[in-house]
């Protein structure tokens, strides 16, 4: 195994706060920013848990017209969900800034997937 080279603390700081959702967006839109593979895969997973979450909150959200009892059972589900990707965004971003990958698996899968799309050419790993 190879030796890593330490991440700087301004590239930990800008992936950490990938996990603000506009900032991921403006970091994927920047190709500077884009180049650096900690501050891509982070912005990738807080896109991910964005989406998700937007759909939950959608699809639970949009539940009328039912009985007051499912009413209160999509409530708490809802409140439950926003709770879980909440906890998962912390958790990234904590990651982040210590220079790690994103410890949430299926999201990080999926990034990593998406993220040999956005690699540089010259870029190996």
């Amino acid at each position: 195994m190879g030796h890593r080279r330490p991440v700087s603390l301004p590239v930990r700081a800008l992936a950490a706060s990938a996990y603000l959702a506009p900032i991921a967006i403006l970091l994927l839109l920047l190709p500077a920013y884009r180049q650096i593979r900690l501050i891509r895969l982070h912005s990738l997973v807080s896109v991910l848990l964005t989406v998700g979450m937007l759909v939950i909150v959608l699809l639970l959200g949009s539940l009328h017209g039912l009985p007051f009892e499912f009413l209160i059972l999509a409530g708490i589900l809802l409140s439950g969900a926003i709770l879980i990707f909440s906890g998962c965004a912390i958790w990234g971003a904590a990651s982040a800034y210590q220079g790690r990958s994103p410890g949430i698996p299926l999201l990080t899968l999926l990034a990593r997937r998406w993220e040999r799309l956005l690699r540089p050419k010259g870029e190996t790993r």
